[in-house]
């Protein structure tokens, strides 16, 4: 069964998005990650979390992603017990 593991949120400045989540009671995980061109943080919700993608420059998919549609949802990652048997039924 899928379940949701995290919604990628693009933003362009984490330090302000987080404040916004902070101000509806949310808790930001102060560890940031700097992987493949994005600073993130993770904001657990539940079972799941919601990860605050920021580019770190204009060449990343996230930047490109911003330019063409401003904020917002960018991605769906879920978690499956069988990744190799869901790939295949799929």
């Amino acid at each position: 069964m899928a379940t949701i593991d995290h919604l990628g949120i693009a933003v362009r400045s984490i330090e302000h998005a987080q404040r916004i989540y902070q101000a509806l009671g949310l808790t930001v995980l102060k560890e940031e990650e700097e992987d493949e061109g994005v600073r993130s943080v993770m904001i657990p919700l539940g079972d799941s979390r919601l990860r605050l993608l920021e580019p770190l420059d204009k060449t990343t998919s996230v930047a490109r992603f911003l330019d063409q549609h401003g904020e917002g949802l960018h991605h769906v990652a879920l978690h499956v017990d069988d990744i190799s048997g869901t790939f295949e039924e799929m």
